[in-house]
């Protein structure tokens, strides 16, 4: 994993796949990808190696479930696991809503976990993330606080 200074600390830089994993509407291609690179530590295209392919609205039913956050619970933090996969809930999310005629799904948003980093002078999980087409290395807490989003489901490997 490569590192770059931010705010004079270091963190995680987020992989760059180029193609689709780093375009706008490829959050679950982008995490799986990303996860891949973390357990791997290579850079080359992984696509499947640890994780059954699927979109958001499938990706539960294709993948381990760890955790399943129902409502008025919170994530409990102690179960990550580096490389682990993110199911968020980003809500008034514009791509949701176009799709939600067609799909069902409890979470609109993956990102990979890739450990715990400082950020603000506290230890942090950091994710890495396609949001919008914008690949990011990102506090979980700062996004999830900015975004006012919730982790809905944690999913290892198969």
């Amino acid at each position: 994993m490569e590192f770059e200074l931010k705010d004079g600390v270091y963190v995680p830089k987020a992989p760059k796949f180029g193609g689709f994993a780093d375009s706008a509407g490829w959050c679950a291609l982008y995490a799986r990808m990303a996860s891949n690179y973390i357990f791997s530590g290579k850079e080359e295209d992984l696509e499947h190696i640890f994780w059954n392919p699927g979109n958001v609205w499938d990706f539960a039913k294709n993948n381990i479930v760890v955790s399943d956050i129902r409502e008025n619970f919170e994530l409990d933090y102690a179960i990550l696991k580096t490389g682990y996969i993110l199911g968020i809930k980003i809500p008034h999310n514009e791509y949701e809503e176009r799709l939600s005629h067609r799909y069902k799904f409890r979470f609109n948003h993956m990102a990979a976990y890739a450990g715990d980093f400082i950020n603000d002078g506290r230890l942090e999980p950091w994710v890495f993330h396609n949001i919008e087409g914008d690949v990011k290395s990102q506090s979980l807490i700062s996004f999830l606080c900015f975004t006012g989003s919730e982790v809905i489901q944690v999913f290892r490997p198969k």
